[in-house]
């Protein structure tokens, strides 16, 4: 239906848009065409990080040495995607990683020596959506659409997963990006045997890793839509509340997988004369693949051209 003298009354202006107008930013300077206008600013950003790196050797005797490593990294990052400053464009990112190690040299004989080795690796990778513990898709009236995970920092229990996205053909619009949050671990323990054998120096020992990954990461968590011209202009589209398209992803669960890998090793290096020495050596490692604990994992089989799903059929 035409609009007369193409000026949209407020009564016909889309409810969830007049949500959006409330915070989109205005400017008084006139734009190339007529009825814009241009916007001209810049976004503020913040980065930080600490870290601290500390170790600790102790001599228990004569043949038995220990030591211990830390290393601790704590980083945050704010910034603000789109066109808006504001806390509902408002993107954080953080860092929260430290890895131990311990060690024990046992000293056995002057010829033989035996090192030990334990490591634990934690880290988190987290990035929130724009908005996100801010605002939801209901803050702008937008129903229907499912909360995040409650157990994922700065959403408010799953209730603030962020700013919808709105983009309209040839004008700024709000952006929505992909949450992102991973812890990860890892756990070392390894062994190795040391022994002078004539012109042999021999070196032996094995080593397993345990992996430990959790992954929350849905793009569009808090909806995205698209205004395109179906009524002759993009931003009428939008006003009027006319979708050319819309979507949004849910993850309802963390993605859980965990491996073990295992290692072992021969070393010799072989003195053959004063300025000659063969280094030989053999080693065998095992990685396992990772196994999803809810069986969420699957992978197309292009031999049975099917999906195959670890846990279920594979």
């Amino acid at each position: 239906t035409p609009v007369p003298f193409n000026r949209i009354p407020a009564t016909a202006i889309s409810a969830i848009s007049q949500r959006f107008l409330e915070v989109w930013p205005t400017s008084s300077t006139p734009g190339r065409n007529p009825g814009t206008s241009e916007l001209s600013f810049t976004r503020p950003n913040e980065n930080s990080v600490n870290r601290v790196n500390a170790r600790v050797d102790f001599q228990l005797s004569s043949t038995d040495q220990i030591f211990g490593v830390l290393h601790r990294q704590q980083g945050r990052s704010l910034g603000y995607i789109g066109n808006l400053v504001a806390p509902a464009s408002q993107q954080i990112g953080r860092s929260d990683d430290y890895a131990v190690t311990l060690g024990w040299s046992r000293t056995f004989a002057s010829n033989l020596l035996n090192n030990f080795r334990f490591g634990h690796m934690h880290r988190i990778g987290h990035r929130t959506n724009p908005g996100q513990g801010v605002v939801s898709a209901s803050d702008f009236g937008i129903q229907g659409i499912p909360d995040c995970l409650s157990s994922v920092p700065d959403t408010a229990n799953g209730a603030k997963c962020g700013t919808p996205g709105v983009s309209v053909s040839g004008y700024g619009g709000f952006n929505t990006g992909a949450v992102l949050y991973e812890p990860a671990s890892t756990l070392t323990i390894s062994d190795t045997v040391t022994t002078l054998r004539g012109r042999h120096s021999l070196k032996m020992g094995g080593e397993a890793r345990r992996y430990s990954i959790d992954n929350y990461q849905p793009n569009g968590v808090a909806s995205s839509f698209s205004f395109t011209s179906a009524t002759g202009n993009a931003f009428a589209d939008f006003l009027f509340g006319v979708t050319s398209s819309g979507f949004v992803q849910v993850q309802n669960a963390m993605v859980s997988t965990r491996a073990w890998s295992y290692a072992a090793f021969v070393q010799d290096d072989f003195k053959i004369s004063s300025d000659l020495t063969l280094n030989l050596g053999l080693r065998w490692q095992y990685d396992q693949s990772f196994r999803e604990l809810n069986d969420g994992l699957a992978f197309f089989n292009p031999f049975t051209v099917a999906w195959e799903q670890f846990g279920v059929n594979a």
